[in-house]
């Protein structure tokens, strides 16, 4: 950390792996860091008074503040693609954990995170690890766009997904049932999403031995 003034090192931190993203936190004396392994630091400065970071009252840091998350889970699915599933959760929970820092609790992207994790479980077959992710995702979709969103009808769909490759036909129709409602209803939902929904469906209705 420099003093922008100065140009005077004002701290210094090495960390056991590269870092792959490193962000400061609006109070001024925060700074996450986190690792190409996964791992993330929370530090803070020493001897510095804390307070808001003072930058020009025209700029708004919104729509500027880098989502340093993105990187992470790109690099997450192709660890996963590749099979290398143990990075792969790594990549994602850091992509969640940077992103809850920056973001917040209640932030959609939070959620987009959290079920890369939930697909990556299932991939795995790992469905108990997978079930509380769609859960998470979804409670954070609908206080943040409410239950008639886009995105909260896409994680419902992917648990309905998941509930079939159980077999659990019945959890799998309700899922795919209502994600079907809310596309069907959306005016911007894609028709190869809207697709997808009715093919899941119908599959599960077969699986059930029902005719769809």
């Amino acid at each position: 950390v420099w003093n922008a003034a100065s140009g005077e090192p004002v701290a210094t931190f090495t960390a056991e792996a590269a870092l792959m993203s490193c962000a400061a936190a609006p109070d001024g004396v925060t700074v996450i860091a986190g690792e190409v392994s996964g791992g993330v630091h929370i530090l803070r400065l020493e001897g510095v008074p804390e307070g808001a970071s003072v930058v020009d009252p025209a700029w708004s840091a919104e729509p500027h503040r880098p989502d340093i998350g993105e990187s992470a889970i790109v690099m997450g699915t192709q660890r996963q693609s590749a099979g290398e599933y143990a990075e792969a959760e790594q990549l994602f929970a850091l992509a969640a954990q940077v992103r809850l820092f920056l973001f917040g609790a209640d932030s959609p992207l939070v959620a987009q995170a959290v079920n890369y994790l939930a697909l990556m479980y299932c991939a795995q077959e790992q469905y108990e690890q997978a079930l509380p992710m769609f859960i998470n995702g979804l409670q954070i979709y609908e206080r943040s766009e409410g239950a008639e969103s886009l995105n909260f009808a896409i994680n419902l769909q992917n648990m309905g997904m998941m509930f079939a490759s159980q077999r659990d036909w019945t959890k799998a129709e309700t899922a795919y049932s209502r994600a079907l409602a809310i596309l069907e209803r959306h005016p911007d939902a894609p028709p190869s999403i809207v697709a997808g929904a009715l093919e899941g469906l119908a599959d599960v209705l077969r699986g059930a031995g029902r005719t769809p």
